[in-house]
């Protein structure tokens, strides 16, 4: 063989050999591009999840704020009309003593 062709060759089988590093490399490349799409489908379906879980919380605090605010004014017209029997009650204690009052002040 001679020198020229050993040379040849050499520097196809280097050749081959660069094209082969090129190609893992791409498709190294390819294969780490691809495992980060997949973890950030899976990062965005969970925070999607998340999300999902949050609005119904929210929405069940809502929920839960509005049946507060109807038991709050439930209550309050129930305090008020136990405040207008107390001071019906009132009246008619003061109307009762004054007649007891007017009774034994004629006995």
């Amino acid at each position: 063989m001679s020198h020229a062709a050993h040379l040849t060759g050499d520097v196809s089988g280097r050749g081959l050999q660069m094209a082969g590093l090129i190609v893992g490399a791409a498709r190294g490349h390819a294969a780490r591009r691809d495992l980060r799409r997949l973890n950030d489908l899976s990062a965005a379906e969970a925070l999607a999840d998340e999300v999902h879980r949050l609005r119904r919380l929210v929405a069940h605090a809502q929920a839960e704020a509005a049946q507060a605010r109807r038991d709050s004014v439930a209550l309050g017209l129930e305090l008020a009309a136990a405040n207008q029997r107390a001071d019906k009650a009132e009246g008619a204690l003061a109307r009762f003593a004054s007649v007891v009052r007017q009774r034994l002040a004629r006995a």
